[in-house]
């Protein structure tokens, strides 16, 4: 794939001088300029001793996950090596405490654009499913193992319930589901797939095609699968002339110009 037109010195630029310092913080642990610690020293104050998120997203209800969520979104983005950190162990452990039986996760309220219910379910257990699997790093513990496995199962198990919830959820889906080779696995990629060439039907936020491209990666597709080609080119050619792209989402998951900066740069720079 080319990336001719694409800058990410430019991108960088529009990140420090427009995002919080959570937001630089994340740009630069996530692309190797700053270290890892830095980003960790950010988060550390929206997370309790007990591990429970809080204040990262505005509006959450208390015993909300959507917080720990956008945590577990930054955290997994760069190799936290295999103690993970302190602050990576009490959000497992807070995981842990909040799963049901069956494998899933819920919470109070209604996540933006997809109401309550098996919506709201599916959406947390498919997107924490997939990311405790990716938070140990290269040495992903036992409780995160048997999470991330629960999950892959929930959603298995009730995927004929499932709404169609944007780019970010199958994304989720996809590392959710990991690489189970199993019929009913093949089938819902294959169904992502479906639906997310549905999606690109028109013009998109920057968000919901670095999710696209990013769920196609996950999904094992090659570089020059259509719907991965189809959200790169749409990434090359809605970067602002500042550097930067338009923040928003269309699926329920709303970004800021910094945060839309940094998922699509990412997913221009990864093969």
């Amino acid at each position: 794939m080319l990336t001719e037109g694409f800058s990410l010195q430019a991108a960088e630029t529009s990140v420090f001088a427009q995002g919080t310092a959570l937001e630089c913080a994340a740009w630069k642990a996530g692309f190797g300029c700053g270290p890892v610690e830095v980003l960790i020293f950010e988060l550390e104050p929206y997370i309790s001793e007990s591990g429970v998120w809080s204040r990262l997203v505005e509006g959450e209800l208390p015993g909300g996950l959507a917080s720990t969520l956008s945590a577990l979104r930054l955290l997994t983005t760069v190799n936290l090596g295999e103690d993970i950190f302190d602050i990576g162990a009490r959000t497992l452990a807070q995981l842990q405490r909040r799963r049901f039986d069956d494998g899933s996760w819920d919470a109070p309220g209604s996540w933006p654009g997809l109401g309550e219910g098996i919506a709201r379910r599916a959406w947390y257990t498919a997107s924490l499913g997939g990311l405790v699997g990716l938070l140990s790093g290269s040495g992903h513990s036992e409780s995160a193992r048997v999470m991330s496995e629960g999950a892959a199962r929930w959603v298995q198990a009730n995927w004929p319930r499932v709404s169609d919830s944007g780019p970010a959820f199958w994304w989720s889906v996809l590392h959710c589901l990991g690489r189970q080779d199993t019929p009913t696995a093949q089938r819902i990629v294959d169904d992502a797939a479906h639906r997310l060439h549905r999606w690109l039907d028109k013009p998109r936020p920057a968000s919901d095609l670095a999710w696209i491209h990013e769920a196609t990666r996950v999904a094992r597709r090659g570089l020059r699968d259509p719907l991965r080609q189809r959200a790169w080119s749409g990434l090359l050619e809605t970067q602002l002339p500042g550097g930067g792209w338009l923040g928003g989402s269309e699926a329920g998951w709303t970004t800021s110009s910094p945060s839309a900066t940094y998922f699509a740069s990412r997913a221009l720079v990864r093969p």
